[in-house]
């Protein structure tokens, strides 16, 4: 008989998260079976293999629709053209780098010869600046118009800084779901979200767009919803009531698929800050790490996919 793996191991083997999981399987990259005793979502063989190829794409950068594209068609042709666009693409970003290397070598070597004090000379300079980016946005790079800006893009991706914001969320009093399973047909979790759409949300929050705080995040037993309850709501499904106690959170946005890797930038991060930590004390606080999904759902139906902001409890360091 098969082995079949729950979701619970796959997440875990693979260090991706559930939703990243249905993501794909949303998007017809790889199919699952439901376990007909809990309504779990379960995955042979097959899908697992199909799931590694699909990580070792995305390692190399390659989109979900290219991805598409290569498990649709029969035979390495596809995969081959994508492939070898990908290094075309690179070869482009590295005669970019070059270029970027000699323009900021040139520059190294006019401001040695230069004196900032002496006006003629700072005008000297600018000039020099003026000649080099019209010389740049006229160059060609495999039929490829290039500019400055575009030279800075590369130069940018080399590093990719991760985008983090602190804030400090408020107290707040909020409603929390049942533990439950998202991937069901049905339970406790869903007679919750059905609920909390029509006595929670207004028609603008329900989307998704960034209106009520609306968090979720994955308990030891499973998924929780939090959302903050209205002035003067009145509590009679007797759904649990919680005391969000607010605090510091370092918070990044990504797409599902970049969550976890994005996590582990932003812990490398809070490790070499000289100035925060990952608070480990905050879950026993009622502080969780938590994602709010951005996207309006019009848009998701678009793009099929969907931006999460992900909040990460944190405190100053010591």
């Amino acid at each position: 008989m098969e082995n079949m793996l729950k979701i619970r191991d796959v997440t875990g083997r693979y260090d991706i998260t559930s939703r990243t999981l249905r993501y794909y399987e949303d998007m017809g990259l790889i199919e699952s079976s439901r376990n007909e005793d809990n309504a779990y979502r379960v995955y042979g063989e097959t899908a697992i293999k199909r799931l590694e190829q699909i990580l070792i794409l995305r390692k190399l950068n390659i989109s979900i629709r290219d991805i598409q594209r290569i498990f649709s068609a029969s035979g390495s042709g596809v995969v081959l053209d994508i492939l070898g666009e990908k290094v075309r693409n690179i070869d482009d970003e590295v005669a970019l780098l070059y270029e970027l290397k000699d323009i900021v070598l040139e520059f190294i070597r006019e401001i040695e010869r230069l004196d900032f004090n002496k006006n003629n000379d700072i005008k000297s300079l600018y000039d020099k600046a003026k000649v080099i980016e019209t010389h740049l946005t006229n160059v060609d790079y495999i039929g490829k118009p290039s500019n400055v800006g575009r030279l800075l893009e590369v130069a940018e991706k080399i590093e990719e800084p991760l985008d983090v914001r602190v804030i400090r969320l408020l107290p707040m009093e909020m409603i929390k779901s049942p533990v439950g399973n998202p991937e069901a047909k049905e339970g406790a979790l869903q007679d919750f979200w059905a609920w909390a759409e029509t006595a929670l949300l207004s028609e603008d929050e329900s989307q998704y767009s960034g209106g009520r705080p609306l968090f979720a995040w994955n308990t030891s037993q499973g998924f929780q919803f939090i959302i903050k309850k209205p002035d003067g709501f009145v509590n009679d499904m007797g759904w649990e009531e919680y005391s969000f106690p607010g605090g510091l959170y370092a918070v990044f946005s990504a797409w599902l698929d970049e969550i976890m890797p994005k996590y582990k930038r932003l812990m490398k991060w809070l490790s070499d800050s000289p100035h925060f930590v990952f608070d480990e004390r905050a879950e026993a606080e009622g502080r969780y790490g938590m994602s709010h999904i951005v996207t309006p759902e019009e848009v998701m139906e678009l793009i099929k996919g969907e931006q999460h902001d992900v909040f990460v409890p944190i405190r100053p360091r010591c």
